[in-house]
Formats: C-alpha cells, sequence, structure tokens
C-alpha cells in the first residue's frame, strides 16, 4: 500500500507535468517574483523545497498612481521631490495584473548530488500566484543554507530561494514593522509616509540583537520574518534587511485585497501569523522557538496562542514595548494566559537583551543531513 506522502508527491509532479503542457509561457512584458520559503531534509539524499511565485505585468494605464495615491489618502503637496520619487517608485508593484494561465518551469541552480527531473509550478490562477513542494535530491555540500531556483522569460531570468532548515536548532520569528523596522503603525499618516515615502529606518539595536544571537548559537540557527504587510513589499524590505545588516531568513508576508485595505488589521493579520508560524512549527516540530514582536498590534495575543498550542517548542517570546502599556494591564493578562510568566518579558531597548531560551539551542543538534521526519515510505 503506497504512503499518503508517496502518493501527495505523485499528485504533485503529474499536476506539474499537465501544467507544463496546458499552461501559457510567459510573456515579454511579465514578471516573476519568488518569495523565500524553507526546504527541509526528507532523508539523507533528498529535500523538500518549497516554491511560492506570483507572475504579473506592471500597470501602465495614465491615471493609476494618481489614483491609487488617492486611495492612500497622499496629498502630493505634502510630499518632498525626493519623497514622491521614491512613492512613485514604491507603488508600482501595486499597480498592477497579475497574469492567470501561465505555466513556470523552475531550474534548480544549487549543485545537487545528481540532477533533478524536469519542475514546474501549477498554472498559475487568476490572482498570479502559484506554490508547492518538489522533492529533489540533496545538495552536494550537506551544510548548504539556502536552495536556489530560477525561471526565464523572453530575454530574461527570475530567481528565487529556499532556506533549508536543520531538524534542530533554534528558529527565531520576528515581526517586521515597529519590531526591527520603524513604521509608527499606530498613526496612519505617519506608517504610509514611512512606508512609501521616507527612507527605511531600522529599530537600533535589533539587527545587532539578531547577529549576537546567530553568533552564539551557531550555524542551525534559523530567522523567519513574518509580518501582516502586502507581499508587494517584499523586494523593498529585503533590500531593508540586507542594507541593515539583519540576519538572511525566510519572509512570509499577506497576500492582500487591495480593495478592501492597504495593511492588514485585526483578524486577517492576526489568522495570517497563526497560520504562517503554526505551520512552521507542524513542519519543523523538533525545533526550538523564539518570538520577537512589538504591543503596536496584536503579536502579544497572536504570540500567547501559539504558545498555548505549542507550549514544548515555544522557548521564550518578547515585545518591544510601543504602547507604554505596563506588564500587568489587562491586555497581557489575557494575551499570555496559561502562558508561564518568566516565558514572555517587555523590551524598549535591545541593547542589553539576551534573546532568552537561545542558550544551548544549539546543543546536542541533529547533523544537517539528519530528516525532520521519516523519509517517503517510513
Amino acid at each position: 500500500m503506497p504512503s499518503a506522502r508517496i502518493i501527495f508527491v505523485s499528485g504533485m509532479l503529474i499536476t506539474s507535468w499537465i501544467s507544463q503542457l496546458f499552461g501559457r509561457p510567459l510573456s515579454a512584458d511579465e514578471e516573476v517574483m519568488f518569495f523565500q520559503s524553507t526546504a527541509r531534509w526528507v532523508s539523507d539524499a533528498t529535500i523538500e523545497v518549497g516554491v511560492e511565485a506570483w507572475v504579473y505585468e506592471i500597470e501602465r494605464r495614465p491615471g493609476v498612481t494618481t489614483a491609487f495615491r488617492h486611495y492612500l489618502k497622499l496629498d502630493p503637496d505634502t510630499l518632498g521631490a525626493d519623497e514622491y520619487a521614491e512613492f512613485r517608485r514604491r507603488v508600482r508593484l501595486f499597480l498592477t495584473d497579475s497574469e492567470g494561465g501561465k505555466r513556470v518551469p523552475i531550474t534548480i541552480t544549487t549543485p545537487l548530488v545528481e540532477e533533478p527531473m524536469s519542475l514546474g509550478l501549477p498554472t498559475t490562477p487568476m490572482n498570479g500566484r502559484s506554490s508547492a513542494c518538489f522533492i529533489v535530491p540533496a545538495p552536494r555540500d550537506p551544510a548548504a543554507q539556502w536552495i536556489e531556483f530560477e525561471t526565464a522569460g523572453p530575454g530574461k531570468t527570475f530567481r528565487g530561494r529556499a532556506l533549508l532548515m536543520p531538524a534542530e536548532g533554534l528558529s527565531i520569528v520576528s515581526d517586521i514593522d515597529d519590531t526591527i523596522k520603524q513604521t509608527q503603525v499606530l498613526d496612519r499618516r505617519e506608517m504610509l509616509l514611512n512606508t512609501f515615502a521616507r527612507p527605511l529606518r531600522p529599530v537600533p539595536g535589533m539587527a545587532e540583537l539578531f547577529q549576537r544571537t546567530e553568533a552564539a548559537v551557531g550555524a542551525t540557527t534559523r530567522f523567519h520574518y513574518v509580518s501582516g504587510g502586502p507581499h508587494q513589499l517584499w523586494p523593498m524590505l529585503d533590500g531593508f534587511l540586507r542594507e541593515g545588516g539583519f540576519p538572511e531568513g525566510s519572509v512570509h508576508l499577506r497576500m492582500i485585497d487591495l480593495h478592501k485595505e492597504v495593511f492588514g488589521e485585526g483578524t486577517s493579520t492576526f489568522s495570517h501569523k497563526l497560520a504562517t508560524i503554526g505551520g512552521l512549527m507542524r513542519e519543523f516540530p523538533r525545533r526550538r522557538y523564539v518570538l520577537v514582536g512589538d504591543s503596536g498590534e496584536k503579536d502579544p495575543e497572536v504570540y500567547g496562542e501559539i504558545a498555548r498550542q505549542f507550549p514544548a517548542l515555544v522557548t521564550a517570546i518578547h515585545i518591544r514595548d510601543v504602547t507604554g502599556e505596563p506588564r500587568e494591564a489587562a491586555r497581557y493578562a489575557g494575551a499570555f494566559r496559561d502562558v508561564p510568566p518568566e516565558r514572555w518579558s517587555l523590551f524598549t531597548e535591545p541593547a542589553g537583551l539576551t534573546l532568552a531560551g537561545a542558550a544551548g539551542a544549539g546543543a546536542n543538534v541533529t547533523p544537517p543531513g539528519h530528516p525532520t521526519r521519516p523519509p517517503p515510505g517510513g
């Protein structure tokens, strides 16, 4: 009797082949954006690589930028020339037509122990987003941290990569806005200006805190940046993380409906973060997790719920205080209900902070090639 996982993988391969037969190739004016996902060891000889892509075309109709600016309620008279030029550059990915019915062949460019068969994502639906997991041979370098891949369109190549996760070790899950990037989410106008027009500013000391943690724990440390911000901000955030000196990691943004909202509030962001972080913990249940966020939105509530669902995996929660609420506030009593009080903390300055749970997290770590779960059929 074939295992459920073999059936699943076989089904994905069949879907991939059908997509390559019936999907339409990319056009010259279409682009592909890959999002940094994760990969995992299936056995000593194979890995599973997650690939997620968005196929789109930049909207070039006159007046679209102006309409979007009105939607955001940003007055050009209040923006300097440099700010307005930056605004026009940053909003371009919000002014797109997502492309359905497209096939996206995938080539793994990281050297593997043997060449995989032809790979391809399922044909894109109307929102242009397509994703799949591929079982491929292991990388030649067993200590590889990233699995890189690409797809080609007429005259250009689009590249992406997935973070290869050891079975054990420490994962730092971090929010972005007002946790590591100064956004001022609680002030809508300041939030929009800081997101679309002004230079991006890191929260002082946060990159150094993450760097110290990575150096202390070692090579099995992984970072996951989970935000309710829209996926169209990915290129901007990629540059921010690199220029700010933050450790590289997977990035998990939210697919939004621009007719409803620009940035997530309430249940939509809550659900996105809960599902994303919970998914990481289910996929990598032998790792330990430190959750870092801020008090501006729903991070305490999200992280408290995660800690109740996965009490053995969450070693610490650190909340950057941006609201001035004391630890004894009713909000925190509800958010961290049934969470041991020593497991969560508030902080204002990261300079003297040690991410609790990091010490010793790298001990007794399984070698990179050890599978996170039994191989298919096992």
